[in-house]
């Protein structure tokens, strides 16, 4: 059981890093994500909803019990 939790929080971890690196890139690198969404077809008003959802979804993940 405990090399289950090990494996858990490290995953969890890189998940969590991941999600706050990219959230924070679309707060503090919005021309090179609006470049981005905008070879993808989205709209530019989506850079801030986004970056908000990631950083909601990290704190989601982490207050689960």
């Amino acid at each position: 059981m405990n090399a289950n939790k090990i494996i858990h929080w490290a995953t969890t971890t890189i998940m969590v890093l991941i999600f706050l690196f990219l959230g924070s890139l679309y707060f503090f690198d919005c021309e090179q994500v609006a470049g981005f969404l905008d070879n993808t077809g989205f709209l530019r008003w989506l850079i801030c909803p986004l970056a908000v959802v990631k950083i909601l979804g990290v704190t989601a993940v982490l207050t689960q019990n």
